[in-house]
């Protein structure tokens, strides 16, 4: 009896060590797969907490560092691990806002728009609601569709936005108004953000957006001032040359030249570095030179030249020097040491900037000196002679091309303008005297100069710009009743008419915006491409082109991914073909679709397993070991190829060798043959309810093979020769032009456009419904709106200028 207690005693203690382990194991396991989840989460957050802080130091956000694309990619990464593996986990609905967001800021708009629409619809009440609504703004912004940027506005909550959705509102509103043009409530909208905007770095994003809009409008006084506000709020402790570099033009426009060298010489006094040091005493010449110093400014730089005349790594510093004692002596009118100080800097170094300047300088110079000794002597000569009368001597051109060299190669826009003004007093029958007056005018506006304009030379102005503007002005409110077919038709008769650039664009434009027709907007893209180089929409043009094909090109790719993840499961069940099998798995695995990716990765090693299983069995048929081969098929062929009928024969093999295979044989042909009893037939072998419902347990097929029944390979093959067709159509190189069918006018060869056959017929008839979505997933460039033309006033001068001379 003793015996018994202390077995049964020694039996119980056992068990509750056995119990106490199995608690702590599943402890440790569940603790394990909390730190994972937490750990990864926690990851996934930092990295884009830490991205999105540096992409707001960022003004061009179109571009991000490797830097903030490696953060973003971490995040990205981690974030689909807690859907994979932790969906049911209460940070999931964070996770979907850092892909969604991560996704945007990689310009991923597909997969940005597909989480933010999760995050809708399975979080219906989420914290973030009003943010998916302002970044679905943006992202309907960005692809063109300004009517569903407006449904995305309509559905914020206002009233209750917090200062953070207030600052990104008033961002989204902003954007919106630069895309088309309205640069007043651009501004607006920024000075608004700034209300909300509580931390520095957003301070300083919004800084750096008034202070290019001050930029363009040539406001010097705001830009000094949005600098400031600048350096107050950047975080980096570094030194911004270019942002000083900036301060110091606007500056110096504005002739604050004592502000500019009493900051110099501070920088100068606490800096240690030769370049640096070099720099700034530069700079202190250079503003002295602008304030007409010009004794103080030769003595730093002979100092400078004289201290340093031994250094080899100062070559592009004492070029930049040479230079500028060039330009000095030049504005003393001592031609020979300017000339002789340009040769010093190219000596110095002909390929750095101011070698290439003072090459140019030299060259300028000789002209000036050429047109100024022809004009002298021209100026000698008697106007009209007793023989010959009246003598056309050019001296109107002579006076013009020199105006021209001063103004644009030597920056002596003062002296310009005097001799420009000659030409229009001077000489009232000039050929120049009109372009003389566009430069004046465009210099001293305000003045006489267009009143004379306007009174002699008003037919011109009226029969070119004005005229065009008002017609296409008026072609554009016939879209008011969404009637693009009037619409495009009055500007191909304004093109025909006028050939202006800007009426062929809109063509295109409207065709793509509006008809959402890629097709035929490539084709007026091509034909402005092919016919204006030199024109005002060229390099949107071409960032538009450049930016469908890559669209193409990647929907191209994802199709084919699909076709070859298709063809690895039809070589292997319908073939039983394993090296072609793989193959093109392998080509699926390598695509841009990350799920069939991996699911292609999984089946070569599927594939291999089966191609070795039937090797051991076709060997080995008659072997009484072979069931553990034979089931090993079976299974592949019904969970992995889903290829229900192949599997059946090897699990009616494995059944009539009544195996240790043979229960789950019979429950997996109760599911490939439902018309037969296998399940009862089961029943009467286990005889117990609770064990037959086990055997059911983990039968469902692989995941990779729902996947594959929800892809119609027709159509995929249909989808894939349609865009082909289109990419070779539209893409095509050495062929025939698309405006092989123009008729040219003999007078100004332009493009009749009435007579371009444009719209594809028959076999290239456009699919609207595969170019509708094809065409939605296009990530249109923010520079590809017809709205959006942003041009520097002074570089827009200068072209004007350059055009008026050519």
């Amino acid at each position: 009896m003793l015996n018994r207690i202390l077995l049964l005693s020694l039996f119980l203690f056992l068990y509750a060590c056995s119990s106490k382990n199995n608690k702590l194991n599943n402890d440790r396991k569940s603790r394990n797969d909390f730190l994972a989840y937490y750990n990864t989460f926690f990851t996934a957050e930092k990295s884009f907490n830490e991205a999105e802080k540096l992409i707001q130091l960022q003004t061009d956000r179109e571009n991000l560092s490797n830097q903030i694309n490696s953060l973003l990619d971490l995040a990205i990464k981690n974030c689909l691990i807690i859907e994979s593996d932790f969906h049911q986990t209460k940070y999931l609905d964070d996770s979907y806002y850092i892909l969604a967001m991560a996704s945007y800021y990689k310009n991923k708009i597909t997969a940005s728009n597909y989480y933010f629409d999760q995050l809708t619809i399975r979080f219906p009440e989420s914290i973030y609601s009003n943010k998916i609504n302002i970044y679905k703004g943006f992202i309907n912004l960005k692809i063109g569709r300004l009517d569903k940027y407006k449904v995305s506005i309509s559905k914020l909550d206002f009233d209750n936005l917090n200062n953070d959705e207030k600052y990104n509102y008033y961002l989204l509103q902003a954007y919106f108004y630069d895309i088309i043009s309205n640069t007043d409530l651009v501004l607006k909208n920024y000075i608004e953000a700034l209300k909300y905007a509580k931390t520095k770095i957003n301070k300083y994003f919004i800084y750096n957006k008034l202070l290019n809009i001050a930029e363009l409008q040539n406001d010097y006084e705001q830009c000094l001032f949005y600098i400031d506000e600048i350096e107050k709020n950047d975080i980096s402790s570094q030194f911004n040359k270019e942002l000083f570099l900036k301060w110091l033009s606007y500056k110096n426009k504005l002739m604050q030249y004592d502000d500019v060298i009493v900051r110099l010489e501070v920088l100068l006094e606490d800096s240690k570095i030769l370049k640096d040091r070099l720099f700034y005493e530069i700079e202190i010449a250079r503003t002295k030179m602008l304030n007409e110093d010009y004794d103080e400014a030769i003595l730093i730089l002979d100092e400078l030249l004289e201290k340093n005349s031994t250094s080899t790594i100062i070559r592009n510093e004492m070029a930049e020097m040479y230079y500028l004692l060039g330009r000095i002596y030049f504005l003393s009118n001592d031609f020979t040491l300017a000339q002789q100080n340009y040769q010093l800097s190219i000596d110095k170094s002909r390929n750095s900037e101011y070698g290439k300047k003072s090459q140019e300088q030299i060259s300028a110079l000789i002209k000036y000196s050429n047109y100024n000794e022809e004009i002298e002597y021209v100026s000698t000569m008697p106007s009209n002679n007793e023989e010959f009368g009246q003598i056309d001597n050019n001296l109107d051109s002579l006076i013009f091309h020199l105006a021209q060299i001063q103004y644009f190669d030597l920056k002596l826009e003062k002296e310009s303008l005097i001799n420009l003004k000659k030409v229009v007093e001077d000489f009232p029958e000039s050929r120049f005297r009109e372009k003389s007056l566009i430069m004046l005018n465009i210099n001293e506006p305000d003045t006489l100069w267009q009143t004379i304009l306007s009174k002699n030379y008003a037919h011109k102005e009226n029969n070119n710009s004005d005229n065009i503007v008002s017609l296409i002005d008026n072609a554009w409110s016939l879209l008011k009743d969404d009637n693009y077919s009037n619409c495009i038709q009055e500007f191909k008769r304004i093109y025909n008419e006028y050939e202006n650039d800007k009426s062929l664009y809109i063509i295109g434009f409207i065709y793509d915006e509006y008809y959402n027709d890629v097709v035929n907007a490539m084709k007026y893209y091509k034909i402005y491409l092919e016919k204006f180089i030199d024109g005002e929409f060229y390099k949107t043009v071409n960032d538009r082109v450049l930016n469908i094909k890559s669209m193409f090109e990647e929907q191209i790719l994802e199709v084919e991914q699909k076709v070859q993840f298709c063809k690895g499961f039809k070589f292997i069940v319908e073939e039983s073909n394993s090296d072609s099998s793989n193959y093109y798995f392998d080509l699926s695995s390598k695509g841009n679709n990350r799920t069939l990716s991996l699911y292609s990765k999984s089946l070569k090693e599927k594939v291999n397993d089966f191609d070795q299983s039937m090797k051991l069995y076709l060997e080995n048929n008659a072997s009484k070991n072979i069931d553990s081969v034979r089931f090993n098929i079976a299974n592949l062929l019904f969970f992995d190829f889903d290829a229900d009928d192949m599997a059946k024969k090897y699990f009616l093999e494995i059944i009539n060798t009544q195996s240790q295979y043979q229960n789950l044989s019979y429950a997996t042909l109760s599911i490939i043959d439902t018309t037969s009893s296998w399940d009862n037939r089961l029943y009467e072998i286990v005889q117990d309810s609770i064990e037959f419902n086990k055997i059911f347990d983990g039968l469902e097929k692989s995941q990779h093979v729902n996947y594959l029944r929800s892809i119609d390979f027709d159509e995929i093959i249909n989808e894939l020769t349609w865009l082909n067709e289109k990419y070779d159509f539209i893409f095509r190189e050495n062929t025939e032009k698309i405006d092989s069918t123009k008729i040219k006018d003999s007078n100004n060869d332009k493009i009749d456009l009435d007579s371009i056959n444009i719209e594809l017929k028959d076999s290239l008839m456009i699919r609207s419904d595969l170019m509708k979505s094809f065409r939605e997933n296009l990530n249109i460039k923010e520079d590809s709106n017809l709205y959006k033309q942003k041009q520097n006033i002074i570089d827009s001068t200068k072209v004007k200028l350059n055009s008026i001379v050519e």
